[in-house]
Formats: C-alpha cells, structure tokens, sequence
C-alpha cells in the first residue's frame, strides 16, 4: 500500500465533535498526549500521511494528524487477522482553555479526558440550543433503574417530542442522547460524551473552526428556554452531593457485564507461575455470580462483607477498588488491563447515598426530580399479609407422596390468599414465568407472584434484588397470547410438580382454562398484577425506616438500595401495563 502524504486543506471532516475545557492554558504536551492516545492503535508498518501540531488557522491553533490504525478482524479471531484503516484526529484550540476533537478510526481518547481534561457537561450542551424555538426530534434515556434485569433505555422520536411525549416518569429518566432541529439545522447531541454532530457534508478545517467557536460561544449562554428538560434527571456534581450525602451501598450490572463479555467474545484471564490462563466459563459464572448483591459501604468506603473491598471517592468519579476484580484480566489492544478497570471505565456498576435522591449511575451523579415523593408510593405497593408472619419455609418438603405444599410454606400462602380468584396455577420449575399465575374472571385479571423466603426478618436489598430481578424479566411473559397460555396448559399445567403428587393447577379444570383465556383476553376490563411475595420483609419496618429518608435523617445504605430496587420494580410494572405489589409481613 502506498502512502500518499496529505496537506492540512486536504481535509474534509464531518463536523462530529467533542467539545472541551482545560483548567489550565493549553500547551505542546497536552495536544502530544492527546495525539500518542489517539495512536494507541496506529499500524507501525506506515508512516502517518499527515502530522501538524498547533498551526495558527484564523484565529484558532490547529493540529492533526493522518495515520493508518489495525483492528483486530473478529470474524477469525485465532488466525490474527488485521483490518487496517485510515484515521484522522484534529484538535481545534479555539481559545487557551477550550479545544474541539474531530476524529474516526481512532483508539479511545476517553479515560485521558475524563482524567485530565473537562468534557462539556449536560447543561452546557443544552445551552446551545433554545427549547422553545427547536423542534425535539428524538431523545433517548437511561432509567434511573438499580435492577440489571429492568428496562434500562427508552428512545423517543417525532416530529417534535414537546407536543407528544408525556412527562410521566420523567424525574427518574436521564437524558442521554437527542437529535434536535433549529431552522434548517439538525444537530445529533450526545448528552454524556460532550459530542455534537451537525447532519451536513463534510467540511474543510476553517469551516470547523468557525463551527467550533459558535458552539462554545453558545454553551456559554445562560438564557436559554430548557422547559422540556428541565422535567428530567437532573445531573449533579460529585462534589455536590458528598456536601450533603454519602456514598451507602454499591450495586455491579452484573447482566450488563455478562451481556458484555458474551457480545465482543471476551474472556477472562489470571496469572499462574507467571503465565496468562484463561478463566473457564463455569468459573467465570460463579465469580460473576459473587457480584450479584448489594454491598453497604462503611463510613471508610469499606465494601461490608468483602476482605477488602473499598470505594474509591476520586476528584470526579466513583470506583471501586477490589483485590478479586483486580486479578482478573482483559486484553486490550497492546496489553492486559484488570477487570476492575474494565468495569470501571464501562461505568457497570451503581452507588446509591444514604438520600435517595441522589444516583451515582454510568460514572455521573444525578438528582431524582421525584425524589422522597416517591416512598409515599412505594409504600403504598406493600401489601402487608399477616400469614407471611409464620411461613417458615418457600416451599415446604416436597415428597413423592406429597399432594400439596407444606401449609407453613410461602407458597401455601400465597395459594390461600387467592383461593378465591378462578385459577391458580403453579409454574414453578423449568421454563418459568413466574412461581404462581392466578386468573380471575370476575375482575378479569392476570396476577404474576414471584415469591422468596428468607429464615430471618430483614429489610436487605440483596434479599429482593434476584426476585424482583426475576419478576422484571418476567413482565413481557404478561402479555402473554391465547396460543402461548395454551402451550403453558397442555405441556406443564395439566401435570404434577415434580418429584410430588401436587397439581401444577392449583384450584380451577385446566380443561377448561384454554376457552377462559380467550375470552378473558378479549374483556376490555383486562388488567395485570405483578407480584413479589417476600416473607423476611415487614412494611411497619419499612415505613420506620422510610420516613427518616423523607425528613432527610440518615439510614443504612441497604435502606437507599432497597428504595431504588422496589422504585424500579415499581416503575418498570407500570412501564408494561401492569400494577405493582408487594406482599410482606405486616
């Protein structure tokens, strides 16, 4: 391949950019360490086509640089295959403090920036456009959801979101991307990467200085019509909220990690006698599985129930600093980092603070506009039941003889407490729903109930975590079809639990239970309860513990994470069309 070496004026470059401040005059070694970043993945076998460092260009100090970078192909990934490319990363310095990065191909810049540097923040990305005089054409959001199983994005789109998105939810709903019209211009902005791509040709490098400076100039604006975003997430400083919280527990996205790894077919990798193994897939489920809990965090950022587990409170950011994530490794382009790292630059984990309003979600704090609203609603979705005071067990000893569960038992109760409604059936066990699916006819309605004991009384995240988890996965098999019901009668419904003699159909003829359900499905007074049965909860404890976060006393950090977790299960039900509850001890 023959290199053809470019000139500055040669470059026509999309106007994609990453605005960003510096807290001191820029110099030559930040634009070198900016550029040495970008080159991490450069193919050593070509010299760059373009080099330019700091060139004076109307008004503005640009440099650049054209190389060819590798990128390892996947699709035959132990036959070292290599995809080699042409890259380009620009620096426009349109004053001492305040620089634009255009770039494609190019290894990550990020941990450098957020390290070092200021990337443009939330609000002044909404300063460069007027709400009001703008058509709001599409947005995406992350919800401020502890549970990994939940939903974790919505995305939006029409002509104009402000005549036909409903604010509903949105307190708890953080803005991440939005693509926005202002006249004949169409802007893509990328809320938590400081990016903003203006949809038109590419342009030469004066036209992206001139660019490049009305952006910054509008970011410094102040009066600016933000009325449709003002009723979101609203993103807060670390430094903010430690004046009036403090870090209480730490949650990993677990199935976020998982998904992760499985996608890019990464694996894990540890150190023996000074040698690199790769970590077996059934050791790697059971350390992921060692993430899935809700660690409380000591007034030493100690990790309560780990050896050595800490949080790390940095300048700007969170992270945690753990000597089992450490161990673990993961190739990266020129060598391995540790996993923790990986998760930490990934943002997979949450930290609520002993207030709820505040998140410290994908490596940023934001403030809940819902707030302490909220745990009035919450606890209006516990349904105190004062059997659950004597389950002593989920399930009981089940035998081959057994023809029912054990009355002390979990599912026992739950059985009783709709005995009245026209089917109850057990669907614990194999492809799964839920524990128990009732249907009542005379109210037309569909319950799931996901049930989980625990020996002791305990108002612990971790203790709802994996059901309500399980009951959030679980809420599109709510909206099930008569074909797929029906498939659920004939193959499991009409048969024994296994290993007993206990009908899967609980109280009702499944014979019958075919025809019901299409007429139930066609009854437009149809509705559908979701359900978490948890026997170690108490709502008295509940409600004690609650009403300090309402007058803003402290609590433990499991009583933060428990308020996020029963908030997304409740946020994430009402998201599918379905009402939220939780049956507890009184």
């Amino acid at each position: 391949m023959n290199a053809i070496p470019l000139r500055l004026e040669d470059l026509r470059i999309t106007l994609n950019g990453t605005f960003v401040r510096s807290a001191k005059d820029i110099g030559d070694r930040d634009v070198e360490k900016l550029i040495e970043s970008a080159r991490a993945n450069e193919d050593g076998d070509y010299n760059p086509l373009l080099e330019v460092r700091r060139r004076a260009v109307g008004g503005a100090k640009v440099s650049a640089i054209v190389f060819y970078s590798k990128r390892e192909a996947y699709f035959a990934p132990d036959h070292r295959l290599f995809d080699t490319i042409a890259s380009y990363l620009v620096i426009v310095e349109v004053g001492p403090r305040e620089f634009t990065l255009f770039k494609k191909s190019c290894a990550t810049i990020t941990p450098l920036l957020e390290k070092e540097y200021e990337i443009a923040e939330y609000e002044d990305l909404l300063n460069t456009f007027d709400d009001s005089r703008s058509q709001i054409q599409k947005l995406s959001t992350r919800e401020m959801n502890v549970s990994d199983k939940g939903l974790r994005a919505r995305s939006y789109e029409a002509p104009d979101l402000k005549g036909h998105m409903s604010p509903h939810a949105a307190g708890r709903s953080i803005p991440r991307f939005t693509q926005v019209r202002t006249k004949s211009e169409v802007r893509s902005i990328s809320l938590n990467t400081g990016r903003i791509n203006q949809l038109t040709d590419r342009v030469n490098v004066a036209k992206a200085i001139d660019w490049s400076s009305q952006i910054f100039t509008a970011m410094s604006r102040r009066r600016v019509n933000k009325s449709f975003f003002s009723s979101f997430a609203r993103r807060v400083s670390l430094e903010e909220v430690l004046k009036t919280a403090r870090p209480a527990s730490i949650l990993f996205e677990r199935f976020a990690i998982e998904e992760h790894l499985i996608e890019d077919g990464i694996d894990l990798w540890y150190t023996k006698n000074g040698r690199y193994h790769k970590l077996k897939p059934a050791s790697l489920k059971r350390f992921l599985n060692t993430l899935d809990v809700a660690f409380e965090i000591d007034n030493h950022q100690n990790l309560i129930g780990t050896r050595s587990g800490k949080l790390r409170i940095n300048k700007k950011t969170l992270s945690p600093n753990s000597a089992a994530l450490s161990r673990l490794k993961v190739k990266g382009p020129k060598d391995y980092i540790t996993f923790q790292s990986w998760i930490t630059d990934h943002g997979y984990f949450v930290v609520s603070f002993d207030r709820p309003d505040y998140l410290y979600i994908k490596k940023s704090c934001f403030e809940n506009r819902a707030g302490k609203a909220e745990v009035d609603a919450i606890l209006t979705c516990l349904e105190p039941r004062r059997s659950f005071s004597t389950a002593t067990s989920e399930k009981g000893d089940v035998s081959p003889t057994s023809t029912a569960f054990d009355p002390s038992s979990l599912f026992a109760k739950v059985e009783q407490i709709h005995r009245k409604d026209s089917y109850v059936f057990c669907d614990d066990l194999g492809t799964e729903w839920a524990d128990h699916i009732t249907i009542d006819l005379s109210t037309a309605r569909v319950t799931f109930v996901h049930s989980k004991h625990a020996q002791k009384s305990s108002n612990s995240a971790s203790a709802l975590h994996e059901v309500i988890g399980q009951a959030i996965k679980n809420l599109g098999s709510m909206h099930f079809t008569a074909a797929t019901f029906s498939t659920k009668v004939n193959q499991k419904f009409n048969k024994k639990y296994r290993g007993s003699q206990i009908d899967r159909t609980r109280k009702g003829n499944y014979r019958n239970a075919n025809n019901d359900v299409k007429a139930l499905l066609a009854d437009p007074r149809l509705h559908r309860k979701c359900v978490v049965a948890c026997s170690s909860l108490s709502k008295s404890d509940v409600t004690a513990e609650f009403e300090r976060l309402k007058r803003g006393l402290p609590v433990k950090g499991h009583i933060t994470q428990l308020f996020w977790i029963i908030s997304s299960f409740i946020h994430s039900c009402q998201g599918s069309a379905c009402y939220p509850a939780v049956y507890c001890k009184p």
